[in-house]
């Protein structure tokens, strides 16, 4: 996967959510990712409504209110289980969308976001790091 080029020529430009989309069947396929679920993060709605769409792949969740099955996907993530899942926030660019939203951090669960943000606020006190396209489709293991 190339990553794009833009702003500075000698800094690593992150892939497009285009390259990124183009990987995650990959993922799948390779059996590195049980659930995929792509968000478009353009509001708080969006986000939700993704969500729910993901909670109600999951058999034996069940719920029709949007923010209940939004927040029982959420704790459904940060349960033990052998489910490996990938979460992409696909052009997220006000945090503030996400407050209680986050997918949480725990082992077997990847969080991607993109961004055109520049500016580290986006990600202030979560781990983070640059994705390698090198080392791709192997690097969510």
């Amino acid at each position: 996967m190339q990553s794009g080029h833009s702003g500075d020529p000698h800094r690593p430009q992150p892939p497009s959510a285009a390259q990124l989309s183009r990987h995650l069947p990959d993922l799948c396929t390779d059996r590195q990712v049980d659930l995929p679920v792509w968000v478009t993060a353009a509001s708080r709605t969006a986000v939700l409504t993704c969500y729910a769409d993901a909670h109600a792949r999951i058999p034996g969740l069940d719920d029709t209110d949007l923010t209940h099955a939004a927040q029982r996907f959420l704790t459904w993530l940060a349960e033990s289980h052998d489910r490996r899942w990938i979460i992409v926030l696909d052009n997220l660019d006000d945090s503030d969308d996400l407050i209680e939203w986050w997918p949480p951090d725990v082992a077997g669960g990847h969080t991607v976001v993109t961004t055109r943000r520049r500016d580290s606020a986006l990600l202030a006190g979560r781990r983070a790091s640059s994705f390698n396209p090198d080392r791709q489709p192997g690097s969510l293991r």
